[in-house]
């Protein structure tokens, strides 16, 4: 698994630079970090879940009170009562005009803003549980031995393309940043495609309503 310091020594390398005096641990780190911000957003590679305790008639769930800070989004809602992943229709699509007053086990979900949850339809009990799946930004790095949680060997180039392309930038090396860019979003069309591409299915083949 690699470590900060591993990603540091990569990075250092290919900029050319190997003093800590021109560049800092500080901003080498900074780099680094917006790297893997990156990835986690594009890739959805962190994926954790929650259990959530639905309420008698209740339709919307404040989901800043269910996730950590560094959740990014959801993926997958699973209903455990009827043994279903719920579909996530925007409210727009819902079958009923006044469907938040719709009674039964949840079979769809979508969000009112970024923070509200909204289910379809509610329970009338509470107790009931759904198991959310979300994806999480891995958390930030500082120490040397600071390890890579989750990242794939083959996904650090990309941590060290995108870390590059922001070194670049601030040294005003256009040229060289574009380069670093293209690299880094070659590397995720490459991921991308495998994934797509994957002789063995998942499987449940359908999470969250998505095929």
């Amino acid at each position: 698994m690699d470590t900060l310091a591993d990603v540091r020594s990569q990075v250092r390398t290919t900029f050319g630079e190997e003093s800590s005096v021109r560049l800092t641990n500080a901003r080498l780190d900074a780099a680094i970090n917006a790297g893997i911000d990156e990835l986690s957003e594009n890739t959805g590679f962190r994926e954790s879940f929650a259990v959530l305790d639905m309420k008698a008639g209740r339709t919307y769930y404040d989901v800043r009170q269910l996730f950590p800070d560094e959740a990014v989004t959801i993926t997958a809602i699973w209903n455990p009562a009827i043994d279903l992943w719920l579909k996530y229709t925007p409210v727009s699509q819902l079958p009923y005009v006044r469907w938040e007053l719709t009674n039964g086990s949840p079979q769809a979900w979508t969000m009112r803003g970024l923070f509200h949850l909204g289910l379809f339809p509610h329970d009338t009990t509470s107790g009931e549980k759904l198991h959310i799946y979300y994806t999480v930004r891995h958390r930030q790095l500082v120490n040397d031995v600071d390890p890579l949680v989750d990242v794939a060997a083959d996904l650090v180039p990309a941590v060290v393309d995108y870390a590059l392309f922001e070194l670049h930038l601030q040294e005003r090396r256009t040229e060289q940043a574009q380069a670093s860019l293209k690299d880094y979003h070659g590397r995720m069309s490459l991921l991308d495609y495998h994934l797509k591409n994957r002789v063995s299915r998942p499987r449940v083949g359908s999470i969250g309503g998505r095929r």
